[in-house]
């Protein structure tokens, strides 16, 4: 997948092909890779295949302290009646149980609640470091909080040094599946799922799936309406639209950012017709954060807000600031540790949030296909001002039906139901 580049290109060219304001994940495709990730400056690193983790220097050794690591063999298929390759019936899920809050008999008599997070696409101890409305809630409620990792992230990986032979088992109908199988928790008492993004959606389907196991559920940011054939139809331009306002001034970013980044569009297309991916301010937190770089590194509080200062320039600008600006905009993200001198447009910032982002693009393709779309006047535009493009797709970039037909494995069911 790396195209060599020319030293001449520089930073600029970098930017042009990496202008993605604070993207959670570089998508990337499953296909055969070189061990090492080249990375703009000449360096390389080594891909940690099959497992992913989170930086251990940025987990809180107090949260950490006060939970239990518990193992146990989940059930790898629930739905077919062949037996899996190799008879691999079940592989090893990790689970952390925390019940430093827990009140094991309230005055009512009735054990307190678990809050239950149902997993992502990462490592689970990233959520058990980051999602503070249970630690904030637990005290409360007298709640025992459960992490549970999603299978095939972090250290729950079916096959181990085989697993992207056995891809077919990655889907959230088997997780919600494998989350009604027995853990090892108390009985009789009230379960409420947690969840953010896609695990936000994984809570709410469990929830109106199975609400004999789950009894309600927080699903925070969930984008359970986000495909087509929705009543009423999705907005595919909704996500843009966010983005643009957390670059506005009215939500205090630089007044000139959003028409500066807009500027940017056709100059970029001169220096070279690549696609300028998709932004995004998924990690645009008020406060400093390592959630976005899986630990790897820390962003500042209000991200979008810092990578708009650059970009506060005035009308006398010419080409050159402009890449200037936009290269010191993104490397808020992809230069947060300040060492690089250019960007690699096919890797992450960490060879961890690489990993997890192949097996996302799995995911995305196989049944979470979300349609975006970019119109040329919004922050996130298309390069050049030409004909809005179709909704879903980024001009100068493969449609998502093409881009997902180049992935191995299975094609996409979504996509074999419009064929």
């Amino acid at each position: 997948m790396l195209s060599p580049r020319s030293t001449t290109l520089s930073l600029w060219s970098c930017a042009a092909l990496a202008v993605v304001l604070l993207s959670s994940f570089t998508v990337q495709a499953i296909l055969p890779r070189p061990g090492l990730v080249r990375l703009g400056n000449g360096l390389s690193r080594k891909l940690q295949r099959p497992f992913s983790s989170v930086a251990t220097h940025s987990l809180r050794k107090d949260l950490l302290a006060q939970c239990k690591l518990q193992l146990r063999n989940a059930s790898l298929d629930h739905f077919s009646r062949v037996p899996p390759a190799g008879d691999v019936t079940t592989f090893p899920q990790r689970y952390f149980v925390c019940a430093s809050h827990w009140q094991r008999e309230n005055p009512d008599g009735t054990p307190g609640p678990i809050f239950f997070y149902l997993g992502n696409e990462a490592d689970v101890t990233l959520y058990l470091n980051n999602t503070g409305l249970m630690w904030e809630s637990a005290a409360d409620f007298g709640a025992m909080l459960v992490f549970a990792e999603h299978r095939y992230y972090g250290e729950s990986v079916p096959y181990g040094e085989a697993v992207k032979k056995h891809m077919g088992y990655l889907s959230a109908e088997q997780l919600i599946m494998e989350l009604k199988e027995q853990f090892q928790l108390p009985q009789g008492t009230a379960v409420i799922g947690f969840g953010g993004s896609y695990g936000g959606m994984l809570a709410a389907w469990m929830r109106l799936k199975y609400p004999h196991v789950l009894d309600g559920a927080i699903a925070a940011s969930a984008p359970i309406w986000n495909f087509l054939g929705e009543v009423p139809a999705f907005d595919a331009g909704s996500f843009a639209k966010g983005v643009t306002y957390d670059a506005s001034e009215l939500a205090g970013s630089a007044p000139a950012c959003v028409d500066n980044v807009k500027a940017t569009w056709d100059v970029m297309a001169s220096y070279g017709n690549d696609d300028a991916g998709r932004g995004g301010a998924m990690g645009n937190f008020p406060y400093p954060s390592s959630y976005i770089t899986n630990g790897h590194g820390q962003l500042p509080a209000f991200p979008v807000r810092a990578a708009c200062e650059p970009l506060a320039g005035g009308d006398d600008w010419v080409d050159a600031d402009l890449l200037d600006a936009m290269a010191a905009a993104v490397g808020v993200f992809y230069n947060h540790t300040g060492d690089l001198e250019c960007f690699d447009p096919f890797a992450g910032t960490d060879p961890d949030s690489d990993h997890d982002a192949n097996w996302w693009d799995y995911q995305w393709c196989a049944e979470m296909l979300m349609p975006f779309s970019k119109d040329g006047v919004l922050f996130l535009g298309q390069l050049g001002r030409h004909a809005p493009p179709p909704v879903g797709h980024n001009a100068g970039s493969p449609t998502p039906t093409t881009r997902c037909l180049s992935l191995s494995g299975p094609k996409s069911r979504i996509l074999n139901l419009a064929m």
